[in-house]
């Protein structure tokens, strides 16, 4: 409508002239809101242009009224806020309008965002749609497209949760797709995908008015038929929600919606004002539930199962055993294990280390004892050669990726209150973290129930740990730009780039890389501490002791060996 139009509706059926409520007129408008260009009670889209009213507020209709309509729709402004919002709700909720209640044609409908993806699988490109909700914890395919596709599944147990918890749907299988972008057709994004017999009604409910000529949006949307009711197949949750989103973002398109740029074009949502006959309320909150704590206590009772080696962790073991190595000072230098270590590609990440960095030194800054004890701990690297200072390449040419980090502070803990965390899934300009390009390697670690069930059978026992083992662990110098940090003890300070040297909790090999060294250890040093090799291979969790004898003088000489051959490689003991 054009602006005098507009006037005449809002005319015709009462409404209110700066915040367009049917409830109350524009004397007992409440709102904080104006016009936008003159700030004057009135909306700013029937602010009229013409010079002959260029600041007026249109003409207020008369509210006293005959009618019982109108008479009725003017007592409303007296009721509270909370009254407003349950005559909102019943509004939206009610499937038909009494036969005296007035006219309506700016009822609400909420717009969610859609995009046309593509699925490539086998080589070819299918087109689907898509809703992308960030409510939802997982991404979901709705089995016809599964089936259509013939894409692979594999079977899973979850549940899924929405409002008031409820168990909406209990999803038995999951599958892998890649989801490709019709405007740039080298973008590709990996994800698991959770299959559901239907994952929502149409969307929208009903046909949408576009409201003004698509054409003259001046972008590209990601479902140009975004107002017309057609069926979703994708849903994208919030676990690759972050991977698709783009910098842009704009408000009041189309009258009411906000537009976000995704790697699928700009999305639509929010609010639309036009005739509706719909009563449904649509939500999408989704959490996925794994398997239920019984599955795990009938694992527990289950005959152990042969292993199968996948490629990925004989590649991962044949680049431990191929480089591995001991320096001077006898401790183990190993190296990162990439998926192609000769084309390692992960992007750029250093300006999102740096944001996020700034983000935590603020609020750092508010808790001056915090900071104390964070810088500390990140002084303690350098004064322990676990970390060295490096200069910053502008130019790029080199391959570097940045670790975020952040205080995790547990105050009922004994001994170290505050500890840095390194965030190796953070993701780079390439949409990859450092874990998306390494091998996670095999477990190794013993299983707790039976290594505490054997330690009781000792009559005499020790227990222990390696202190801070993963940092005892140095880093092929040719790997350590991969765990690069920004740093400055004030904000009055130059921020300045370290590399760490040694192996880095965060990163998802680690694990692998720190039990995989002690094994090998066992093996250095089997002929000269053979009790020790056998409380290595067979007695530790992780960087944790449970070792025992059945009498006291093995029980000491055991200690006495591990404490030894532990000490070479600088991993040392705590009670």
């Amino acid at each position: 409508m054009n602006v005098e139009s507009r006037i005449s509706t809002i005319k015709k059926y009462s409404y209110c002239y700066n915040c367009l409520a049917i409830s109350h007129s524009y004397k007992n408008c409440v709102s904080n809101f104006s016009c936008r260009k003159c700030h004057k009670k009135h909306n700013t889209l029937i602010r009229r242009e013409s010079s002959l009213r260029p600041e007026s507020t249109p003409e207020i209709p008369n509210v006293t009224s005959s009618n019982p309509e109108n008479a009725s729709s003017t007592a409303l402004p007296t009721q509270s806020t909370n009254t407003n919002r349950q005559s909102y709700t019943t509004t939206i909720q009610s499937t038909k309008s009494s036969t005296q209640d007035p006219p309506n044609p700016s009822r609400k409908q909420i717009l969610l965002g859609t995009a046309m993806v593509q699925i490539e699988h086998n080589g070819q490109r299918y087109s689907a749609r898509a809703l992308i909700d960030s409510g939802s914890e997982a991404t979901f395919i709705s089995r016809r497209l599964q089936r259509s596709l013939d894409i692979p599944t594999h079977s899973v147990s979850a549940q899924v949760t929405g409002l008031s918890n409820a168990v909406s749907a209990t999803p038995t299988n999951i599958c892998e797709i890649t989801l490709c972008s019709l405007l740039n057709t080298n973008y590709k994004l990996s994800a698991q995908a959770f299959i559901l017999n239907s994952l929502t009604d149409n969307l929208p409910s009903y046909p949408i008015d576009p409201m003004q000529c698509l054409k003259n949006l001046g972008f590209t949307l990601a479902d140009t038929q975004f107002h017309k009711p057609r069926p979703v197949d994708i849903l994208i949750g919030s676990d690759i929600y972050p991977s698709i989103l783009l910098n842009g973002v704009k408000r009041n398109v189309l009258g009411s919606l906000i537009a976000q740029e995704t790697e699928f074009g700009w999305i639509l949502s929010g609010t639309i004002f036009q005739p509706s006959q719909n009563s449904a309320i649509v939500s999408f909150h989704n959490k996925v539930n794994p398997e239920n704590l019984l599955t795990r206590f009938w694992e527990v009772e289950e005959i152990p199962k042969e292993s199968v080696v996948s490629k990925s962790h004989q590649i991962c073991e044949e680049i431990f055993q191929k480089t591995t190595r001991r320096n001077p000072d006898g401790r183990y230098v190993v190296t990162l294990p990439f998926k192609e270590p000769d084309n390692i590609d992960i992007g750029y990440s250093r300006h999102i280390a740096l944001a996020q960095f700034l983000r935590n030194e603020r609020a750092l800054l508010k808790k001056p004892e915090v900071k104390a004890e964070y810088d500390k701990a990140i002084i303690e690297y350098l004064k322990l050669g676990q970390m060295k200072k490096v200069e910053y390449d502008s130019s790029g040419k080199a391959t570097q990726y940045y670790l975020p980090h952040h205080a995790v502070i547990k105050p009922d803990r004994l001994t170290t209150k505050l500890r840095v965390v390194f965030n190796a899934s953070c993701p780079t300009s390439s949409h990859k973290s450092l874990k998306d390009v390494l091998h996670i390697g095999p477990t190794l670690q013993k299983d707790l129930v039976i290594m505490v069930t054997n330690w009781r059978f000792f009559q005499f026992v020790f227990d222990a740990d390696i202190q801070k083992m993963y940092r005892q662990m140095l880093v092929d110098p040719n790997h350590t730009r991969f765990q690069r940090i920004l740093f400055r003890k004030s904000p009055e300070d130059t921020i300045e780039d370290f590399e760490l040297q040694t192996v880095t909790f965060s990163i998802n090999c680690a694990p692998y890389l720190a039990i995989r060294t002690l094994m090998k250890l066992a093996d250095d040093v089997e002929e000269t501490h053979p009790l020790a090799a056998k409380i290595l291979r067979q007695e530790m969790y992780v960087d944790d002791v449970l070792a025992g004898t059945l009498d006291l003088t093995t029980a000491k000489s055991a200690r006495d060996e591990l404490i030894s051959a532990l000490k070479s490689p600088g991993f040392a003991l705590r009670k």
